[in-house]
C-alpha cells in the first residue's frame, strides 16, 4: 500500500503541474467497474468496492496534499 501511496503523490504532483483535477468520478467508477468484472473471489462484489472506496478516498487526500504545496 506503501508503494502505491508513493505513486499516489506523483500522480497528484503531474496533475497539478498539468492543472487536472484530484477528483475524477468517471474514472473512479470505472475502475470499481473494472474491479467487480474481473473478481473471482471469496470477497463479494461489494465489499470489494467498499476497500477500493476507501483506498480511493485516502488516494485522494494524498494526491490534495500535493496541491496545496
Amino acid at each position: 500500500m506503501n508503494e502505491r501511496a508513493k505513486l499516489v503523490l506523483k500522480m497528484g504532483s503531474l496533475k497539478k503541474e498539468r492543472g487536472l483535477p484530484i477528483h475524477d468520478p468517471t474514472r473512479e467508477n470505472s475502475i470499481l467497474t473494472r474491479l467487480q468484472g474481473k473478481n473471482k473471489g471469496p470477497w463479494d462484489n461489494e465489499s470489494l468496492v467498499k476497500l477500493f472506496e476507501k483506498i480511493i478516498e485516502e488516494s485522494r487526500k494524498l494526491e490534495d496534499q500535493t496541491s496545496e504545496g
